[in-house]
């Protein structure tokens, strides 16, 4: 089943993101990964606290092609950069919508 990854990032030092842009859209792009939105302009509508400063939002394959991005070692150096660089909340789900077993 399709995998949604949902990311919320505050950033703390860009130092990393340019080096991050070149590298890792390539690594993301192996593991079958569709970049399906982002924005530095997001504006909470519902709940508490601030709204992050940047979001995007990806299209996997499987929760298993997350995992395995994720554990990449090529992406190791690009993802300790950036957990040092931005606070980021990241979650994943499976698609239920596009298979029909969304109740």
């Amino acid at each position: 089943m399709a995998a949604i990854m949902v990311v919320s990032m505050d950033i703390v030092d860009d130092a990393w993101m340019a080096p991050y842009f070149a590298v890792v859209p390539g690594i993301l792009e192996e593991y079958g990964a569709r970049q399906i939105a982002g924005a530095k302009d997001v504006r909470r509508i519902e709940g508490e606290g601030a709204a992050p400063q940047r979001m995007a939002i990806f299209s996997f394959p499987s929760i298993a092609a997350v995992d395995a991005f994720m554990a990449d070692e090529r992406y190791r150096p690009f993802r300790k950069a950036r957990e040092i660089g931005a606070i980021s909340d990241i979650f994943i789900f499976e698609n239920a919508v596009n298979e029909g077993q969304f109740v």
